[in-house]
This record gives C-alpha cells, structure tokens and sequence, in this order.
C-alpha cells in the first residue's frame, strides 16, 4: 500500500472517529434533554395529579352532603340536649317530605330529642310531597307571635351549630289540623 492510501485511511480512520465521537456525544445530549424534559413533565403530572385529587375529594364531599343521609352527630346532639333542657316545652309536630330518602330518618332523629328534653312530640300523618321552604324548619301559625318554646328550640339548633328557620304557614295548619298552641318542625329538601 501507498503512502497515499495510508494517509488516505489514516484521514477517513481521523474523520470516522470525529464522526463517531460528535453522534456519541450529541445522542448522550438528546437522551440527557429528553431526562430532563421528561422529568419536569413527571414533576408537573404529579403536581396535576394533587390538585386534581384535591378537586375530588372537595367534589366527593360536596357530593356526600347531597346523598348521605342527614343526621345529627354527636357534638350536635350533646349541645341539642343541653340547651332544650333548660326552656319552655310545649307541642311539636314532626313532618317531613316523602319525596327526600332521608328526611324521615333525619326527623325521627330531631323528635327523639326533642322527646328526651320534655316537648311533647308526634309525627303528622300528612304526606308532604312538596314544601315551600328548603331545609329544616319551624312552621308557625303566626310568626310574629309564634309560641315561646318555637324561638327556644330555634335558638338551641342556632346555638348547636344548626340552621333552622322559621316560616310562617296558617293553611299547612289547617290542613293538618294543628293544635293552636304547637309549631310543626319540617324536614324538607336538603339546601
């Protein structure tokens, strides 16, 4: 062989090995930016994934407020029974409306302890399929001069931490034939 043809293979063997070492160093830079690149999208997946978590579980709990059913825990009940011990008692009639799953449960419930503290309680028999107030509350005859034992309970579900309002309905009591001296307390629709 030529010294030609050395120099020549030489020159390629040179350019083969410059070649050679440039692919290898910028395949080592794309593989190390697509790391980098692949990492920062993990890190900002995962921190998508923690506010999409969160977003459920504010979702799933406000969901639950709508479909498990209403009751008193027991913080509520304690407070409940405390306050209503200490006031005037009279009449309270328990009606609820058919068309929510839980109302009736949430109502037996709220007579109960109304019954231990001294009122006297009964559950109409009327067949509420549509209220005209949402949540719980008071019905009285006439609001303005509303029994003493309605503002006291109001005030005790106030105090308990439970909004109860009061509404003013003269035909739902006639229609249901209430005493004049009770006040009837209504399990309506969730709010």
């Amino acid at each position: 062989m030529s010294v030609l043809a050395s120099i020549n293979c030489g020159i390629l063997f040179l350019i083969f090995v410059l070649i050679n070492q440039w692919t290898v160093t910028r395949i080592s830079n794309l593989e190390e930016q697509e790391k980098r690149t692949a990492e920062q999208q993990a890190r900002t997946s995962r921190a998508e994934l923690v506010k999409t978590q969160a977003k459920t579980d504010e979702l799933s709990a406000e969901l639950l407020r709508f479909v498990a059913p209403r009751s008193l825990p027991d913080d509520q009940l304690d407070a409940l029974r405390a306050c209503l011990h200490d006031g005037p008692r009279g009449p309270v009639v328990m009606a609820f409306l058919k068309t929510e799953n839980d109302a009736e449960g949430y109502a037996t419930q709220i007579g109960k302890v109304l019954t231990e503290t001294g009122y006297d309680v009964t559950t109409s028999s009327t067949v509420w399929l549509q209220l005209p107030v949402k949540g719980i509350y008071l019905c009285a005859r006439d609001v303005a001069n509303a029994p003493v034992h309605a503002v006291h309970i109001q005030r005790c579900f106030q105090t308990a931490g439970i909004r109860l309002r009061a509404h003013e309905d003269r035909k739902m009591f006639s229609d249901m034939n209430v005493p004049e001296d009770s006040i009837i307390f209504i399990v309506g629709a969730r709010e």
